[in-house]
């Protein structure tokens, strides 16, 4: 019963996120998502814009043209739009730099699998025929293994300022188009 009753208060004062009502926009109810999101996990705090004057005197055609014009929520689904995106692309460079990274960092520690099961002298980098002629190379020496391993530690290594830049884009666009 109590539920029922905090739900449909919430529902009738506009403060359910995400939600159209009379008072409150999905666009600005998105902007105040990224916002909130910005606060908590950028450490980034950015001010709301100010509350939408919605005319209750002139009728329905007001409060729509009211919130037709509404630049700081175009320009939270701007944000929204542009965004989306650039996280798909950040986060496919973070995730194949971490994992690549770490692969490559350990490559000596599994590097004895290819002789001994594969048949192989060591790593294959390339096999290929071309105008009748075999050409490949294989990862075999310890020295080479070695500069493997330390390139794949040399990417585990940026991979943090590779993400510290790729959320700088996050909060700049943050800083110009929601604050």
């Amino acid at each position: 019963m109590w539920r029922s009753h905090l739900s449909l208060c919430a529902v009738r004062r506009g403060c359910v996120p995400g939600v159209a009502t009379p008072r409150r926009s999905v666009r600005r109810a998105l902007g105040a998502a990224e916002r909130r999101r910005a606060r908590t996990g950028l450490g980034l705090d950015v001010a709301g814009p100010a509350p939408l004057n919605v005319p209750h005197d002139k009728g329905r055609w007001a409060g729509m043209r009211a919130r037709i014009a509404d630049g700081a929520g175009w320009r939270a689904l701007l944000f929204q739009l542009v965004m989306f995106p650039w996280r798909v692309l950040s986060f496919t460079l973070s995730v194949t730099f971490l994992v690549t990274g770490w692969v490559v960092a350990l490559f000596p520690t599994y590097s004895w699998v290819f002789h001994h099961y594969v048949g192989w002298p060591g790593y294959r980098l390339y096999d290929f025929t071309s105008g009748g002629e075999r050409h490949h190379y294989y990862i075999t020496s310890p020295a080479q293994v070695l500069a493997v391993g330390l390139v794949g530690a040399v990417l585990v290594l940026l991979t943090p300022k590779l993400i510290r830049a790729l959320t700088g884009v996050d909060r700049a666009a943050v800083r110009s188009l929601l604050g």
